[in-house]
């Protein structure tokens, strides 16, 4: 009897874990690639381990700016209850030929809102950790260089909004990240910089309340990976420079971007 126990044991065991993978494999959606003025957005995914999908929603391009509008991302709580609701994006981004990555900004925003007598065990916060890994430079495959950075909030930086402090109203995260700044702090050479950047972003909201409140935490739009290119000067403005002298022309030559990733 205890070999048939252990072996359904076993057996159950193995259905559920075939029963997760299913589901966790059920929350992913790829999206796909996207092309921008310089760069190309390429496996645009978004996953859930807490909710069904879409949160984000499918991305569209702007001008140089991935776009998301998301879908339900939000977490409510009350009378004692909590809540969290994990979103997650994954892509890579690929500079064009000639441009490289410059700096990485990211933004996001919502609202939030808290109901009753409560004390500081009621509320709602927002989490944004992102994982960054450079792994081109110079258009040429490197030993990542991997980065791990997180937003900081308004009004309350880090992200957490409880009563009696606060009621109601918008709140936004911001990050910039300098990827030329870390390759020289690094040593890594390189003449035009970043070229194929990994994003890896866990973007988590939660609410707790207690007897008689209530909590509730949304993210309003998604606006991502916004870049800004300085164009590499053309023959005429070359021509210009080699008036003023050839180190002008050194620090021109490069063409650069900003990728922002807002959400408000």
């Amino acid at each position: 009897m205890s070999t048939i126990n252990n072996f359904a044991v076993r057996v159950f065991a193995g259905a559920c874990v075939l029963l997760l993978q299913a589901a966790a494999q059920a929350a992913t959606t790829n999206y796909g690639n996207f092309v921008a003025g310089t760069v190309v957005y390429q496996n645009v995914t978004e996953a859930s381990v807490t909710d069904s999908i879409p949160l984000y929603g499918a991305p569209t391009i702007s001008g140089n700016t991935l776009d998301f509008n998301p879908v339900g991302f939000g977490s409510f709580a009350q009378n004692g209850t909590s809540d969290i609701t994990d979103g997650q994006l994954v892509l890579d981004i690929v500079a064009k030929p000639g441009n490289a990555i410059e700096i990485l900004q990211f933004g996001e925003g919502g609202l939030f809102n808290l109901i009753g007598n409560g004390t500081a065990a009621t509320y709602a916060k927002v989490t944004a950790i992102f994982f960054i890994d450079i792994v081109e430079v110079d258009g040429i495959a490197i030993d990542p260089v991997k980065l791990i950075k997180s937003m900081t909030f308004t009004p309350a930086a880090s992200g957490s909004f409880s009563l009696p402090t606060y009621s109601v109203g918008p709140w936004t995260g911001s990050l910039s990240v300098d990827l030329e700044n870390e390759l020289v702090t690094r040593g890594t050479q390189f003449s035009l910089g970043a070229t194929k950047v990994k994003v890896d972003l866990d973007n988590n909201l939660a609410t707790v309340s207690e007897s008689g409140t209530s909590a509730f935490i949304d993210k309003k739009d998604f606006s991502g990976f916004s870049l800004t290119v300085v164009p590499e000067p053309t023959s005429l403005s070359l021509m210009l420079l080699g008036l003023i002298g050839l180190g002008a022309i050194g620090l021109r030559s490069r063409k650069k971007c900003t990728a922002i990733l807002r959400t408000e």
